[in-house]
């Protein structure tokens, strides 16, 4: 089981493989946080990692986090932690939780995380946010065009900067939970993204 909280830039790995030896951040480091959080029992490391990355996230950096660990080991909880301490520090936060049925869903998990920002916009920014090189998003996310299997390359960078516009307006942070349930389409877009 793979889950992922994501903005665009640098690489933050976290693999959960029984010890937190495995864990390396880049950046400053920042204490564990308290409070609710605490209720996630020795996770200390990870509510560090996720922290670190939220405060890049915040401060107009980028980071990826990936959430390596076996079913039932919190993955979700941590997920909503740093959606939740991203949201506290000014960041859009955009989620995505495919699930099995969703698997063969060209593009399901890229539209479930910006169709939503599309729709919501006026239509003054919606335009603004598709200018240029971003447009492709549009079809795809606005209008449910699905692009050929050969195209995926190029909707990964108009997504990127579709997401390059929307950070523009505030920090933007990706969550994607079960990521292991995601289409292909849109873990290749993800990782274009990282």
């Amino acid at each position: 089981c793979v889950s992922a909280v994501m903005s665009t830039a640098p690489a933050i790995a976290l693999r959960r493989r029984g010890e937190a030896r495995h864990l390396h951040a880049l950046g400053r480091r920042q204490p564990a946080a308290s409070g609710p959080e605490a209720l996630l029992i020795e996770r200390e490391r990870e509510l560090e990692v996720l922290g670190e990355a939220v405060t890049r996230v915040a401060g107009g950096q980028g980071a990826v986090v990936v959430l390596a660990a076996p079913a039932g080991l919190g993955k979700t909880a941590l997920l909503d932690h740093a959606a939740d301490e991203a949201s506290l520090a000014g960041c859009h936060v955009r989620r995505a939780a495919p699930g099995p049925l969703e698997r063969h869903f060209g593009f399901g998990v890229v539209r479930a995380l910006l169709e939503g920002a599309l729709r919501e916009a006026s239509d003054e920014r919606r335009a603004r946010l598709l200018e240029g090189a971003a447009a492709p998003a549009g079809a795809l996310l606005r209008d449910g065009a699905v692009p050929g299997a050969d195209t995926t390359m190029a909707i990964a960078h108009s997504v990127l900067w579709l997401c390059s516009a929307l950070a523009e307006e505030a920090p933007l942070l990706l969550v994607v939970d079960d990521a292991h349930w995601a289409d292909r389409p849109s873990l290749e877009v993800l990782a274009y993204l990282a």
